[in-house]
Order: C-alpha cells, then sequence, then structure tokens
C-alpha cells in the first residue's frame, strides 16, 4: 500500500518521538544528470565546495578511480605503488577516494594482497593533476587501519580514521598529517570517526552509560575535550557528520528501532524525519548552512532546519531506486548515485537549488 505525503505526515505526527518535528514536503527539484564515459556503474562518495566530485565507476572490463572537475574534466587517480604484484586482482588495485577539499587535496584508501590469505588496507593522499599518490600510511608494517576505513579529511589536509594498532585488536581514532598521526585522548576502542571539520573537531559514536543503560552514542572530539551527544528518545546513535560552524547532525536508533534524523548545536537538539514512519533514514551530509542531506526511505532528503523535503525527480529516477551517500555543499548542489534504472542506468545525478540554479 502506497501511503500518500498527507497520511505519511499525519502519521507520523501520531508515531514519531517527542522532539520538535519538521514539515514534510516533496519537491521536484531542477536537475542535471550527468555520464562518465565507458561507466557501468557509478559511485560518488566527495565533493568540494566548488562542486568537484570524486568516486569510482566500473567499466565492462574493469574498476576506475576519477575526479570530475566543474570545468567538466574527468581524472582518473593513479594507482597505488605496486599495483599488479602479489597476485593483486583490479579490484585490489583501486584506491577510493573518501575525501576532496577545497585545495585539490584527495584521500583515501586502497587494499593490498599482503600474501598468505592476509589483506593490507593503507590509506593515501592525492593532489589533484599530480601524476601520482603523494603518500601512503601503513603500508607493508605492523599497524593498518581497519578493513575498508572511511578516511575523513578537512580543508588543511588533516586527516581523522579509525585503525588497529601492532599491540592487538583495539580500535584506535587517529587524527594528523598522513605521515604523523596520533591517537586521539578521551575516546575508547568503542570509539569510530565519521566527520572533521576545519577547525580540526572531529565527531562520531562510542559506547557510553545512558540513565544507568550503556548504548551507543555521538560524540564530539574538540582538541582533548569529549562531549556526548544523546538525542531525545535516542537508544543508539548510529553516525553524525558536522560542518565549521560545529553544528552537528546525524541518525539515531529510537527503542523501537525506527531511524530518525537529529541535529545538534549549542547543547540544543532538533528531531527530524522520517517521511514515513517505520522508513530507514540515514543522515549523510550538513553544510556550513546547516542544511542537512541523506536517505530517507528511498529518497534523498534535504532538511533546512524546519522543512524535511523528499527530493523527487521522476525525470531521472523512479522512487523504488537505491541512492548511496548524497552530498552537499555551501553552494547548494546535492550529488547522489543512482543504481536502478533500466535506460538511464548507472549514472548520478547533480541537483541545484537556490539562487543561480
Amino acid at each position: 500500500m502506497r501511503i500518500s505525503g498527507r497520511h505519511a505526515w499525519a502519521l507520523f505526527c501520531l508515531l514519531a518521538p517527542l522532539g520538535t518535528r519538521a514539515q514534510t514536503a516533496r519537491t521536484v527539484f531542477s536537475a542535471k544528470q550527468i555520464f562518465i564515459n565507458g561507466a557501468g556503474s557509478v559511485y560518488v562518495s566527495a565533493m568540494d565546495a566548488r562542486g568537484d566530485i570524486a568516486g569510482n565507476y566500473i567499466s565492462f572490463v574493469a574498476a576506475y578511480s576519477f575526479v570530475r572537475t566543474r570545468s567538466l574534466k574527468v581524472m582518473s587517480v593513479p594507482a597505488p605503488p605496486g599495483c599488479g604484484a602479489g597476485g593483486q586482482t583490479t579490484m585490489l588495485c583501486l584506491p577510493f577516494p573518501t575525501a576532496i577539499n577545497d585545495a585539490g587535496l584527495v584521500a583515501g584508501y586502497w587494499t593490498n594482497f599482503a600474501g598468505n590469505a592476509a589483506y593490507q588496507t593503507s590509506l593515501f593522499t592525492w593532489q589533484l593533476g599530480a601524476p601520482a599518490l603523494a603518500a601512503t600510511y601503513l603500508e607493508n608494517t605492523s599497524e593498518a587501519p581497519l578493513l575498508y576505513p572511511q578516511p575523513y579529511m578537512n580543508g588543511s589536509g588533516t586527516l581523522a580514521f579509525n585503525s588497529v594498532p601492532p599491540a592487538g585488536d583495539t580500535n584506535v581514532v587517529e587524527e594528523g598529517p598522513i605521515g604523523n598521526p596520533a591517537a586521539l585522548a578521551g575516546l575508547d576502542a568503542t570509539a569510530s570517526v565519521t566527520g572533521i571539520n576545519n577547525n580540526g573537531v572531529l565527531v562520531g559514536r562510542m559506547q557510553a552509560v545512558v540513565n544507568g543503560t550503556a548504548q551507543y552514542v555521538g560524540f564530539i572530539a574538540d582538541h582533548g575535550t569529549v562531549t556526548t551527544v544523546s538525542p531525545p528518545g535516542s537508544a543508539s546513535v548510529v553516525s553524525a557528520v558536522i560542518n565549521n560552524r560545529r553544528e552537528v547532525a546525524g541518525t539515531y536508533l529510537d527503542s523501537q528501532a525506527i531511524t530518525h534524523g537529529f541535529t545538534y548545536h549549542d547543547g540544543k537538539f532538533r528531531n527530524f524525519g522520517p517521511a514515513v514512519y517505520g522508513a530507514t533514514l540515514t543522515v549523510t551530509g550538513i553544510n556550513n548552512k546547516g542544511r542537512v542531506v541523506g536517505i530517507s526511505g528511498v529518497d534523498p532528503f534535504l532538511f533546512n532546519g524546519t522543512s524535511f523535503t523528499l527530493i523527487n525527480n521522476s525525470k531521472f529516477f523512479k522512487p523504488i531506486g537505491l541512492f548511496t551517500n548524497v552530498l552537499i555543499n555551501d553552494v547548494g548542489f546535492i550529488v547522489y548515485s543512482n543504481f536502478y534504472s533500466y535506460q538511464e542506468s548507472f549514472s548520478y545525478f547533480i541537483l541545484c537549488h537556490g539562487p543561480g540554479c
């Protein structure tokens, strides 16, 4: 049964947990569809303030990493050192970009077959247009980031990521330049970093005791000072992102395992979504104007602090599509991947809203 937007909002108002609620709308945005020549499927993972986009795509014969600039130039991220040796496959040689900043620095990870069925995961940085990766971290050493890590990066090139130190399997959050990171004080082995802003403030999730019960909460790590974040009605914080104004947005589960979005700033929470009670909701980004994006059910959404808007552009996709990693920058560009369509399959879209679009 399909529930109309009006009925969905009425149901949400009745069943959603207490908190400040936002009005839900469904809006058709002006949109531009962009293809990568030769791509069979595309995953968009990062975007800077100018609209340069980084990600991966698979053709019919191989996998690639790319950066597409606002000038429409598509560049390939160079292969890691030693790629092709040790019985590696194409996918194991593939660098996965996860961040790009306004200085044109790309960061990400790649996985290397280390022999004896062991895999080594390394981090890298790459200056846009350079002939080779500028630096790799933890390659062929006893210390390695977690398998398939998500290194986050700010405007100055500082990375934040989780790693496993040589002493054992204890998880550590590290921060710093790629060649000289340091473990963050005040975070235990349950902590996972999920974002960093230009002031070096990190966010993530870790276990803590709330009202006598151990659960996952969000955290803000500000140069040695750690603040926990637990939205009203939360049974577990799933993830969090942060902007340069120290505004935090994230996802939490309530006691019924229903996902909701939240924002947090100066001790004040605001809860929002999902559009249909029981639908999944994932927050994936926040820009420096406080606008939040993510996925609600199968639709990308935009939350501007008061209104919760489902982005529905039927010209380019059907509502049963699968969307991942919705991104937004300060200009207002919204980018996401789409994997379902038959005629326009395996592309991603740039949606723009606001003056000048």
